[in-house]
């Protein structure tokens, strides 16, 4: 089955793996998945034309629906099958978010959220595993380079219930962006600062999702963000 997307997440995993999704025409959510492999970010750049990134519409050739919830939205594909149509202008974009917007955080996924060691619903609970919120506030922004120097960014805001969340961002565009500035400022106060000026003076689009379950937490689909929208508005690009 042929279907045309327009993503909303490019997320980086590990190891050069990266995940995508993105909406339908009708608004419904589609994760494209490889059947028993990964997609790896070269996938991005593997088709003539400019890069694959948010807001580009993609056709895909869709094969089979393989629902494991939470993650309902996941359909294998044919990646070589993958052709890029164009990209949507920011002011689609926007209307796109705005027509999916969640009105908070707990009410994307159809299953309560836990806190311990983290926010996450447990495997096989809920309907869904991706959403979008706009924060009531954006508290704090954080970004370190641990001992295994693979940098990594935090984000923690309020919703518009008042509830709190602290969680790690997995939007590649971001990361890149972030990479970029810490490799030129040489530390990460400043990139921080110019995350946090930005994110003041317009909140975002925060794309909410579940990351899988893993061998620690065989139970835990912890959340993560996905996407951070509008960036390219909210941070200066010199």
């Amino acid at each position: 089955m042929t279907c045309d997307l327009t993503l909303t997440d490019v997320t980086r995993m590990h190891e050069g793996r990266i995940c995508i999704a993105g909406l339908d025409d009708d608004g419904r959510c589609v994760r494209p998945v490889v059947p028993s492999g990964s997609l790896w970010e070269e996938f991005l750049t593997h088709f003539p034309g400019p890069e694959i990134m948010p807001f580009s519409r993609i056709s895909v050739h869709l094969l089979d629906p393989q629902p494991d919830p939470p993650h309902t939205e996941d359909w294998t594909f044919n990646w070589l099958s993958t052709r890029l149509a164009g990209q949507a202008d920011r002011e689609t974009a926007h209307a796109m978010l705005r027509r999916v917007l969640d009105p908070n955080v707990e009410a994307i996924f159809g299953a309560p959220i836990c806190h311990d060691e983290g926010w996450y619903v447990r495997q096989g609970e809920g309907d869904r595993s991706l959403g979008t919120v706009i924060p009531q506030r954006v508290a704090e922004v954080a970004v370190f380079v641990p001992a295994d120097r693979r940098m990594r960014v935090r984000i923690a805001f309020v919703d518009e219930t008042g509830a709190d969340y602290r969680l790690s961002v997995t939007d590649l565009t971001l990361l890149r962006w972030c990479a970029a500035q810490l490799d030129r400022e040489g530390g990460t106060g400043p990139v921080e600062q110019r995350l946090r000026r930005g994110f003041d003076r317009r909140r975002p689009f925060l794309r909410i999702g579940l990351a899988r379950h893993w061998d620690k937490h065989p139970d835990r689909c912890h959340l993560q963000i996905t996407g951070v929208y509008p960036f390219r508005e909210t941070v200066p690009q010199g």
